[in-house]
């Protein structure tokens, strides 16, 4: 078990090769399990402690609803707001996360995260129906989202969509 940062869910079952050379150092072939996330496959490098920047790359699945809680209750859970927090989700969700962290300056970082499932149920909490047999692929860099083809069922019918928030600077989402 492995306590990495404040108000994260320790790494369960963790398995990695660690290696600490002059100022640097890097993890390879990390495993394990995250609030129930499995951590297939993920790996770190930090060259120089003086340069401070980290690089973080991991490859996870798990149930939809897993994925949520873990975002939910994380540090980052009151950032995304009422309507995130009353998600419900479920289904299988596979995704890779890849996260440049300049550790002086946290401003300036770079987070991309990739996931795509098949067979997804979405709802609010409170709301009669929500949507099902959802399916494709949501791309979401820092605060930009991409979601090309999305298809799925709701209201009593089959749907197909896409959102690209991509170079709009908090303007308007094209759906």
């Amino acid at each position: 078990t492995l306590e990495y940062a404040q108000g994260w869910p320790a790494a369960e079952a963790l398995a990695l090769d660690a290696r600490f050379e002059g100022p640097g150092f890097s993890v390879a072939g990390a495993s394990g399990r995250l609030a129930g996330v499995r951590v297939v496959s993920a790996s770190a490098e930090l060259a120089d402690w003086r340069d401070s920047l980290l690089l973080v790359r991991a490859d996870a699945e798990g149930d939809a609803g897993d994925v949520h809680r873990l975002l939910a209750e994380s540090p980052l859970g009151p950032s995304l707001g009422e309507t995130f927090a009353r998600l419900e989700a479920a289904g299988p969700l596979a995704g890779e996360a890849v996260l440049v962290l300049p550790l002086k300056q946290l401003s300036d970082r770079v987070v991309t995260v990739r996931a795509a499932g098949r067979g997804l149920s979405l709802g609010i909490a409170g709301l009669a129906e929500g949507v099902t047999d959802l399916a494709g692929e949501l791309t979401v860099r820092n605060t930009e989202l991409y979601a090309p083809s999305l298809t799925g069922s709701a209201l009593g019918g089959r749907f197909a969509a896409s959102l690209d928030t991509r170079g709009r600077a908090r303007g308007p989402l094209t759906t």
